[in-house]
């Protein structure tokens, strides 16, 4: 039982944690290990509309409580766990089936074993979804402290202090920036995946040393596609190293479109993280138009960033050819 306290607003959150862990042998990858770990987080608030707080979720039948569970696949490559990639379900049957689906794709594992490096698939549970779209509801801290329990589970100490890649399905996709801003130091980059910030802030300034990848789909009737295209033209404004790409004929929550956005994710992740990590494997280098490539998404023109002719505040950017090859084809024809 572990008792942590945050500031969140003008409330204070008095964390008691607890937590249920198991391992098992991964049947995937000769040598790769699998491991799980849960973390129940009771909330206790304190404050002058403490007590209003608490009438409101009795109300609802509900506990002020967050639950992060993991599971972590670590690849026998990985002889130093100091970079993880982390995938963050948007909650519900769906979203629970997708980022599994992508949790044991063939090709993601591929990627954790290129990497050297772990990956970890993330569910949070609340009393509201706010706590899987805002990482400062409280459930960033329920993914730290899930990182340190693997860390003890895995046997690699590291992983405590683990960089993390971000990639939010939907919902998840606010939970993947508002970790980046909360924790930007150990933040190496974040996909949003077909998500809406909906009525959560965005702190732009705090995450433009950041990569970012935001995918939209056209067909989305649940997340759209302005809201992701105006949160990249705010970062793309202050040279923010992002890229946006629209999915023709995406409609939202499907596993077919997202297993075809596969090869863009799974480079640019790549690309990213040999761009971003020292030789140390913690330290993180910062990246900017002039070391990767620029994309045009009316012409579909993509070159080295020092080639590019447009307006480069209104061009996506990739961080080397390969992604940028990739974005070019998810995109399609003009």
């Amino acid at each position: 039982m572990m008792l942590r306290t945050i500031a969140i607003s003008s409330m204070v959150l008095v964390l008691t944690v607890s937590s249920i862990m198991e391992a098992a042998l991964s049947p995937q990858g000769a040598g790769a290990k699998e491991f799980t770990a849960s973390i129940d987080i009771m909330v206790k608030m304190a404050g002058e509309d403490s007590a209003d707080v608490e009438r409101f979720f009795a109300a609802l039948g509900r506990s002020p409580s967050i639950k992060v569970d993991g599971s972590l696949f670590l690849p026998s490559t990985t002889s130093e766990a100091g970079a993880v990639v982390v995938l963050v379900s948007s909650g519900g049957e769906s979203g629970d089936a997708l980022t599994e689906s992508v949790y044991n794709d063939p090709q993601w594992r591929k990627l954790a074993e290129t990497l050297h490096a772990p990956l970890l698939s993330v569910r949070i549970q609340g009393p509201a979804q706010l706590v899987v779209r805002d990482a400062t509801t409280g459930s960033g801290q329920g993914l730290l402290m899930l990182l340190e329990r693997l860390a003890e589970q895995s046997g690699h100490p590291e992983l405590k202090d683990a960089r993390t890649l971000l990639w939010g399905i939907s919902a998840a996709g606010g939970f993947a920036t508002s970790f980046a801003a909360m924790e930007p130091q150990r933040t190496i980059g974040f996909v949003r995946y077909h998500s809406n910030q909906r009525d959560v802030p965005v702190d732009v300034n705090a995450v433009t040393k950041i990569p970012a990848l935001l995918l939209a789909g056209e067909k989305d009737e649940t997340a759209g596609t302005e809201d992701a295209q105006q949160l990249w033209r705010a970062g793309r404004e202050s040279a923010a190293p992002w890229a946006f790409v629209i999915e023709p004929g995406a409609p939202h929550g499907s596993e077919e479109v997202l297993r075809k956005a596969g090869p863009l994710m799974t480079s640019w992740i790549e690309a990213i993280f040999h761009q971003r990590l020292n030789a140390d494997g913690k330290t993180l280098i910062t990246v900017n138009d002039a070391s990767g490539w620029l994309g045009n998404s009316e012409t579909r023109q993509i070159t080295p960033a020092g080639s590019f002719s447009g307006s480069k505040t209104q061009a996506s950017w990739l961080p080397d050819e390969t992604s940028a090859q990739g974005w070019r084809t998810l995109w399609g024809p003009k």
